[in-house]
C-alpha cells in the first residue's frame, strides 16, 4: 500500500508542475506495468564538481595520523533486497575490521536496521535523502538538503547504492564529497528513468561523469550505462556476492520443516525469493503451477517469498491466482528455511544485474530455473548450471519444473554446476576487497600520467 501511495503521489505531483508528457508514460507504465520510454534525444546535465582543499586535506590526514576513514553508505530503504542486504554485509564487515568508521543512511526504515545495530553500524533514517523527482525546482531543492546532510556528517567517501539515489551523487559533488556509485539496474534506461520529469531523467544520467567511481555488478548494466560515465570516472564491473553460506539448514526432518513453513510434507516445490513486482515476473510461477496442477501434477506447490511492491490490485489478483497451489508468506527474515525446504528456485525477472537470490540458491545445493536476463547468462549456463527459459513464457517454465522434477540426477548435475559456477564468479570477502580497493583508491587517488595529481583521473585494477 504505501508503495503504491508514493506512486499515485508522483503522479499528482506532475499533474501541478503541468508535466503532460511525463504524466502520461507514468500512467500508461502504472496501467501496462511497462514502463514508457523517454525520448532517445535526452542529454546527460553536465554536474560541476566541487574541489575542497578542507575535504582533501581530512582525507590524506586519515593515512598520516592513523584514523579511520569515515564511510557514508546510501541506500534508497531497509527492506530485506539486493541493495540493503549487500550494503548491510558490507557495513558490518568493514565496521568489525575497524578499516572504516561506517554510517548506513537510507530515506525508509526496514528490517536490515537491525542487523546493522548488531554490528554497531550507526543508521541514519531521514525522508531527506530521497530528493523528488517529480519537478527540477523539487529535486534542486532535495539535492541542496542532501548536501547540506553531507556536510553536517563529514565523511571521507560515500557509497551510493542503486540508481534512484543519484540525487546524493549530485549533492556529493557540490558538497566537495568523493563518491562510489554501485548500479545493479539493467533495463533501458529510457525504460528505467521514465517515471522521472525529463529534466530530472537528465540530472541522474549526468550523475554518471559526477561521480568519481562507477561500480556496475555486471557486464550487462554495465553496457546499458556505461556510455554515461565521464572521461574522469573510474568504471568497474564488480559482481555481487553474498556471504556464504546463505544460512545453516534447519536440523530437523524435510517434512516438519516444511509443515512449519506452512509448505505440504509430501510433494514437489518451486521457491521464488524476491520482492513481489512486475519486474520480479513471479506471476511466471503462479500460471506455471496452476497449470501443471490443470494438467494432473497435484503435488505441484509454489512458494513467492518476499515482500510486496505490487498495487492493492496487482496483489489481490495475485493472490486470488494463487490460491492454495503457491504460498505468499511475505518478507521472511532468513530464506535458509525456505532453501532447505525446496526441491527448486525459479528466478523469474524481466530485469537483472545478478540476483542475489541465485548466488543464494547455488551455495545451499538448489536447483536453479532462471530467465537469462542481464548478467545471469555471464554466470549461468543453460543445462549446465540452469535450465533458462524466456522471460513470461509460462509454458516453457512448467517444461522446465516438469523436467528437473522427473530427473533427480539432472537436479544434482544442476545443483552442482550452479555451485561451482557461483564460487568460480566470486566470494563475498573477494567482493569487499574489490569494493574497498575502489573506496580507497577514490579516497587516495594516484596521479595519471598527463593529468594533474589530484584531479581524480584514475583506473584501479579490480577483481570481477
Amino acid at each position: 500500500m504505501q508503495l503504491w501511495v508514493m506512486r499515485l503521489g508522483r503522479l499528482a505531483r506532475l499533474l501541478i508542475v503541468l508535466d503532460l508528457a511525463a504524466v502520461r508514460r507514468r500512467w500508461r507504465g502504472l496501467r501496462h506495468a511497462v514502463p514508457q520510454e523517454l525520448p532517445e534525444t535526452l542529454k546527460p546535465v553536465r554536474i560541476g564538481r566541487t574541489v575542497r582543499l578542507d575535504t582533501i586535506a581530512q582525507a590524506s590526514g586519515c593515512a598520516g595520523n592513523g584514523r579511520i576513514p569515515r564511510l557514508l553508505i546510501v541506500v534508497p530503504g531497509l527492506e530485506r533486497d539486493g541493495a540493503p542486504l549487500s550494503a548491510c554485509d558490507l557495513a558490518r564487515q568493514w565496521q568489525a575490521a575497524r578499516d572504516w568508521d561506517v554510517t548506513l543512511a537510507s530515506p525508509r526504515d526496514g528490517p536490515v536496521a537491525a542487523d546493522l545495530a548488531k554490528g554497531a553500524v550507526s543508521v541514519e533514517i531521514d525522508r531527506i535523502w530521497q530528493s523528488p523527482s517529480w519537478s527540477p525546482a523539487a529535486h534542486g531543492a532535495g539535492v541542496a538538503a542532501i548536501r547540506d546532510r553531507i556536510a553536517a556528517i563529514g565523511p571521507d567517501v560515500i557509497l551510493v547504492m542503486t540508481l534512484d539515489m543519484f540525487a546524493v551523487i549530485e549533492a556529493a559533488a557540490a558538497a566537495g564529497v568523493r563518491t562510489v556509485w554501485n548500479i545493479r539496474e539493467g533495463e533501458p534506461w529510457r525504460q528505467r528513468l521514465a517515471d522521472r520529469h525529463e529534466a530530472v531523467a537528465a540530472h541522474a544520467l549526468g550523475c554518471f561523469a559526477a561521480a568519481d567511481s562507477v561500480v556496475f555488478v555486471s557486464q550487462a548494466t554495465a553496457q546499458v550505462w556505461q556510455a554515461f560515465c565521464g572521461p574522469d570516472t573510474s568504471v568497474h564491473v564488480i559482481r555481487n556476492a553474498p556471504r556464504a553460506p546463505a544460512g545453516q539448514p534447519p536440523a530437523c526432518a524435510r517434512a516438519k520443516l516444511r509443515a512449519d513453513l506452512g509448505l505440504p510434507e509430501q510433494g514437489y516445490v518451486a521457491l521464488c525469493v524476491g520482492t513481489l513486482s512486475q519486474r520480479k515476473g513471479q506471476i511466471d510461477l503462479i500460471e506455471a503451477v496452476r497449470r501443471l496442477r490443470r494438467a494432473g501434477v497435484s503435488d505441484m506447490t509454489g512458494a513467492l517469498v518476499g515482500g510486496n511492491g505490487l498495487t492493492p490490485v496487482e496483489r489481490a489478483q495475485w493472490t486470488l491466482l494463487a490460491g492454495e497451489a503457491v504460498v505468499m508468506p511475505g518478507q521472511v527474515a532468513e530464506p535458509a528455511c525456505w532453501y532447505a525446504a525446496a526441491d527448486v528456485l525459479v528466478c523469474s525477472s524481466r530485469a537483472e544485474g545478478i540476483p542475489r537470490v541465485s548466488h543464494e540458491a547455488a551455495l545451499s545445493g538448489v536447483p536453479i530455473i532462471t530467465t537469462p536476463v542481464g548478467g545471469i547468462a555471464e554466470i549461468l549456463a543453460d543445462g549446465e548450471s540452469a535450465l533458462f527459459y524466456p522471460p513470461g513464457d509460462v509454458d516453457v517454465l512448467a517444461q522446465r519444473l516438469l523436467q528437473v522434477r522427473a530427473d533427480s540426477g539432472l537436479a544434482r548435475r544442476l545443483a552442482a554446476g550452479a555451485r561451482a559456477a557461483m564460487e568460480r564468479a566470486g566470494t563475498f570477502e573477494a567482493m569487499a576487497q574489490s569494493y574497498e580497493a575502489v573506496l580507497r583508491a577514490v579516497l587516495w587517488p594516484r596521479p595519471v600520467a598527463g593529468r594533474p595529481e589530484g584531479d581524480g583521473a584514475q583506473q584501479v585494477p579490480v577483481a570481477v
